[in-house]
């Protein structure tokens, strides 16, 4: 089986977030469910900790007092709740899963799902195409529709254009012709445009708006990942400078002399062995 690249992508964040959560003291505890609020849009599809949950799953409170990053964080590192934050009505919910990117891949499908509900029409619902097919078979059946209805009802050519020699007889020219091809009907045209975004303006736009709802849940998620994997970032980063100091061997070794004095020390002494090594490990390297 292949692996995309968004596989490895979700793969990646979800061993961050299991570092994380091993290093944490509630690692135990951490749950992440997904709440759809009662009386809201279907934007708000959330992410929340198991333990902002209340009331026997039906209330969950919400830090709607802090920024997007400030939300972000309170959910990954999985706060606790206060009581001054505000509390919302749940209409759905969804979970406990174990990590944050099982329960985003969640709240995308009922945000995705949410949409569908609104741009649905009456009649029965087409399957859509899948993606690999986009842009291929609409275009073969489109050439042959209109194949079909050239060979059915033979619209009459528009009138050939006259050689002109001057600048003035060419605008001329043109405007005859396009006179000309107004007052010919032909039975295969389009309706105007103004009556086809008459017809169709509401629906065309709960189409973008269930858009937009999906590309907000994707940045945000997006978001989220990225300020998780800054925090880890630092936190290695800071780990890593600690470790670095040596403090029984000093380097760089300037002689040949100081280069046996520290092989002996580091063959006879585990202790500075493990402390050059240490040291070693924070440059990095291929080896």
């Amino acid at each position: 089986m292949d692996v995309t690249s968004e596989d490895k992508s979700n793969l990646e964040e979800l061993s961050i977030i299991e570092r994380f959560k091993k290093s944490s003291p509630f690692r135990n505890i951490m749950k992440y469910c997904v709440v759809i609020f009662d009386g809201q849009s279907e934007e708000d599809v959330e992410v929340v900790p198991e333990s902002w949950i209340t009331n026997e799953n039906k209330q969950c409170y919400w830090p709607g007092h802090l920024s997007a990053s400030g939300i972000s964080t309170a959910v990954n590192r999985g706060h606790s709740y206060e009581e001054t934050w505000e509390i919302h009505g749940i209409a759905e919910f969804f979970g406990p899963y174990d990590n944050p990117i099982d329960a985003r891949k969640k709240a995308r499908r009922e945000a995705e799902r949410k949409s569908d509900a609104t741009t649905d029409t009456e009649g029965p619902r087409k399957r859509k195409l899948p993606s690999r097919f986009l842009g291929v078979l609409p275009m073969k059946f489109k050439q042959g529709k209109t194949t079909n209805s050239c060979s059915a009802t033979h619209p009459s050519y528009p009138p050939k254009l006259q050689p002109r020699d001057k600048v003035g007889t060419s605008f001329l020219t043109q405007s005859v012709v396009v006179q000309q091809s107004a007052n010919v009907s032909h039975p295969a045209s389009l309706p105007p445009a103004n009556s086809i975004i008459t017809t169709t303006g509401d629906t065309f736009e709960k189409s973008v708006l269930a858009s937009l709802s999906v590309l907000k849940m994707r940045m945000k998620s997006m978001e989220e990942s990225h300020a998780l994997m800054l925090e880890q970032l630092r936190s290695i980063n800071q780990n890593a400078a600690g470790r670095r100091s040596l403090k029984t061997v000093s380097f760089p070794v300037k002689t040949l002399k100081d280069l046996d004095e520290l092989e002996k020390q580091i063959a006879s002494n585990s202790d500075v062995y493990e402390e050059v090594a240490n040291a070693l490990d924070c440059l990095g390297g291929n080896n």
